[in-house]
């Protein structure tokens, strides 16, 4: 669960409909793989919105980017340590 929250300092309480469309923006880019648990609310000079995670959404999302990911079988293996064709050389952490 994640809850956003907005402080107003002095004159920003008079913009609060700023921070309702701030609010009202992150619940939209996030509303893939989020639930909406409690809608913005004012309390005193905050503004706080909750949010939770969807099972059902989140399940969809995963499934989603996998399809698009390329298969984890086609991965290229790196030449073997006797070969002089780009094989990694270790670094050493600090010069001694």
């Amino acid at each position: 669960k994640v809850k956003f929250i907005l402080r107003f300092k002095g004159r920003e309480m008079a913009y609060q409909e700023a921070g309702q469309a701030t609010i009202r923006k992150v619940m939209e880019a996030l509303s893939d793989i989020a639930l909406v648990e409690s809608p913005p609310k004012m309390e005193g000079k905050q503004l706080f919105a909750l949010l939770g995670p969807d099972p059902s959404k989140i399940k969809e999302f995963k499934k989603k980017t996998t399809d698009e990911a390329p298969d984890a079988d086609k991965t290229q293996t790196a030449p073997e340590a006797g070969h002089s064709q780009g094989a990694p050389v270790a670094a050493s952490a600090k010069n001694r």
